[in-house]
């Protein structure tokens, strides 16, 4: 009986032992993988809750706001159309003055008019911008005249 026994407890200590590799203790109770989330492995995808302060009034200011701390940047506003450009210096609407909890990502493409602009990722430079949906420059085009 205390042969099976040992035999039982050596059995689950060589199994606990096998994914010790793959799982660390936090806690008494709790585990967890050991492996990047999936924010970590691109950080536009980190959930964020933001409530602008005053000193932020534009578009432009917000997206920076919000990329502070992510390791990216908008690209220089002078390489983006005119269009991204004129966005990014609109008023920052009240109803956006509060963002969250959402994706990075989402957040970007909110302020940027998602119906409107389409988000660009560049992550060798870990640089975002911003170009206009086609069907979207069709209708400026369309109304210019």
């Amino acid at each position: 009986m205390k042969i099976k026994f040992l035999t039982g407890v050596l059995l689950s200590f060589i199994s606990m032992t096998c994914f010790s590799d793959d799982i660390t203790d936090v806690s008494r109770y709790t585990t967890v993988k050991n492996q990047a989330t999936r924010a970590q492995i691109n950080p536009l995808l980190m959930t964020v809750q933001v409530h602008f302060p005053q000193s932020v009034q534009t578009i432009g200011e917000g997206m920076a706001y919000l990329l502070r701390y992510s390791g990216y940047a908008l690209v220089d506003q002078t390489a983006m159309s005119e269009d991204a450009q004129q966005m990014l210096s609109q008023p920052l609407p009240i109803v956006d003055r509060s963002l969250g909890p959402l994706s990075l990502q989402d957040a970007l493409e909110v302020l940027a008019g998602k119906h409107v602009f389409q988000l660009v990722q560049d992550p060798l430079h870990r640089k975002v911008s911003f170009k206009l949906l086609p069907e979207m420059r069709e209708y400026h085009a369309a109304t210019a005249h």
